[in-house]
This record gives structure tokens, C-alpha cells and sequence, in this order.
């Protein structure tokens, strides 16, 4: 992780099940540097001012900051950013825990999500890339529910995970739903989960 970034975004298109890795030239990193930045970039250069929050074309990016994975106690920082169904415009929200360490051990600077899947799937980040999964068996479900059957179901994987959901809030499209990071975190401002259970990740 050079310098702090890795030159990678992650890219999902969850109308067309299409997963693809955006690379970023320095002037970008210089410009725009990590977490709720770099979402604002993606959300103003690709949506308008009139988009409904949610619409299948809301940018939802998950971004960590530039310091994020660093050896450094107190840099887990990561930002949620989107349209937000509680104010129509920018949205961010921020949170701790291990969700931006392990997207920068992933290999990237942010996954950065837009469409709407046509039934409820997942999203597995791996060092080796990502994928989308069916995620039939977690709709509904509680937020620790939703985290104890990923465990179980990844365990075979023999790695740390971190999981961020929408929970049943978001699902429902409750506008002021959180994002649920684990069992303790929470991005906990501007709607955040319900821009992710309408796009139903």
C-alpha cells in the first residue's frame, strides 16, 4: 500500500452483475485523497441534482481514508457516501472498526456501487477479487443473525471477516435506516442503509 493507496476502486453494477477494477492515476489521489471525498467525487460526477436517492442509479461508496490499515492506533476510519433519502443531497455518513482496514488489505481505495440487483444478494470482497452471491437465506433477518450465518457459512475460508449490511430497516426502506458494521458499529447519519437495502445489497 504505497504512500497509502493501492490505485484500485472497486467498481459494482448491480444491474448487470457487472465487478470490474477501476484504476486511478496519483493526480486523483492527490486531489480528492480517501474516505468522504473520493465518494462525493463518484456521486457528483456520475448522478444529477434531481435523482431520486432511490433510484438504481444513486453512486453508494464505500471509502475508507487515506491513513486507514495503517499501523497507527485510531485510523480505522471509513465513509458511506450516497444521495441521502433524508435531506436529497449529499449524503456521508462515517464509521470505525475493521470494515475500512480489511477493503485496503483487500487490495482497494473503495468499492464504489451503483444499479439494483433484481433479487437480494451479497458482496464478497476477497484479496483474490469479488463477488456477488445470493443472499435469500439473510433477508429479514436481524443484523446478528445476518453476521452469525456469514460467519458460519465463510468460515470455511479461514480468514478474519467484517460485514456491513443494511439490516431489516434499510430492507424496508426506512429513510433514516443505519448501516450496521459487525455488531457494534454503526454509520449512523443520512440514510445510508436505505440507499443500500433499495439497491437490495
Amino acid at each position: 500500500m504505497s504512500n497509502g493507496y493501492t490505485g484500485v476502486i472497486l467498481r459494482v453494477n448491480l444491474t448487470t452483475g457487472e465487478i470490474s477494477r477501476q484504476e486511478m492515476p496519483d493526480a486523483f489521489y492527490r486531489m480528492y485523497l480517501g474516505g468522504g471525498a473520493i465518494g462525493a467525487y463518484f456521486l457528483l460526477t456520475e448522478t444529477s441534482g434531481d435523482l431520486d436517492p432511490m433510484a438504481p442509479e444513486n453512486v453508494l461508496t464505500i471509502a475508507p481514508s487515506v491513513t486507514t490499515g495503517s499501523a497507527i492506533s485510531g485510523v480505522s476510519r471509513c465513509s458511506a457516501v450516497a444521495l441521502s433519502p433524508v435531506t436529497n443531497a449529499v449524503g456521508e455518513g462515517q464509521v470505525g472498526g475493521k470494515i475500512g482496514p480489511m477493503i485496503k488489505r483487500a487490495g482497494y481505495d473503495a468499492v464504489v456501487i451503483t444499479g439494483r440487483a433484481d433479487r437480494p444478494m451479497y458482496l464478497l470482497v476477497e484479496e483474490e477479487g469479488a463477488t456477488l452471491r445470493d443472499a435469500a437465506h439473510l433477508s429479514g433477518r436481524k443484523v446478528s443473525e445476518v453476521n452469525e450465518a456469514l460467519e458460519e457459512e465463510l468460515a470455511e475460508k479461514g480468514r478474519a471477516i467484517s460485514i456491513i449490511q443494511c439490516g431489516p430497516a434499510g430492507e424496508k426502506g426506512v429513510v433514516f435506516g443505519c448501516l450496521m458494521v459487525d455488531r457494534n458499529d454503526a454509520v449512523g447519519r443520512t440514510g445510508m442503509g436505505a440507499v443500500m437495502g433499495g439497491k437490495n445489497l
